[in-house]
Formats: C-alpha cells, structure tokens, sequence
C-alpha cells in the first residue's frame, strides 16, 4: 500500500553569505502528499499546495514537531504553524540577524 506524509519546499533562491535577502522574490512555503511504496521508497510528491509565505526573510531550518506544528526561521526569529498553515505565533529574534536554522530538543533535555 500507499503511506501518504508531507514533504515541505520552499522557492527561493540560493543566498551567499553577506548578500541580502531580495524581498520581491518568492518566499513560499509549500506542502505535498508523499507517496511510498509498501517498501517505503517515495514514489511520486502530488497536491503540491502553498502553506505559508513568509512575511519577512526566507523560511529556512524548517521543523515539523511530534504535534506536527512547523517552525521555519525567517527574517524575525521562528514563525510557528500547524499542519494547514495557520499561523499560531511567532518566536522574535534581533532582526538584524533573523533566523537562519533551529533545532528542535526533546522535552526535559537539557543537551
């Protein structure tokens, strides 16, 4: 059978270090359905759909936690999402640096 998960990509284009970010280019988040096979390898990416654009910055380190929020680093810190892109809140950072990537740790570690 078919496992269906999601698989997140963005559209932006590849920044240097030291360039800026060029704020009328894309900055899409988009969702898409995996399809596996019963061995588990992908197959095919299907119901490609926007989830989110950033409002400042490029999403980038993207996180999905086990409540399957997503957290993307963008130009203001960590914008926060559930799985149908609503926004549920934002992390803020000095905005002079942004957010480039995040980890996620498990709950009650402390490394």
């Amino acid at each position: 059978g078919e496992n269906h998960i999601h698989r997140f990509l963005h559209d932006h284009d590849p920044i240097e270090i030291g360039s800026e970010v060029r704020p009328l280019k894309p900055r899409t988040l988009y969702a898409f359905d995996v399809n596996r096979n019963s061995e588990g390898q992908i197959l095919t990416l299907t119901n490609r759909r926007i989830l989110f654009k950033a409002a400042s910055g490029v999403p980038d380190g993207i996180k999905v936690d086990c409540a399957s929020r997503i957290y993307a680093g963008v130009g203001t810190g960590v914008d926060i999402f559930d799985k149908d892109g609503i926004h549920l809140g934002s992390l803020l950072t000095d905005p002079e640096y942004g957010c480039a990537n995040l980890v996620l740790v498990p709950r009650g570690s402390t490394s």
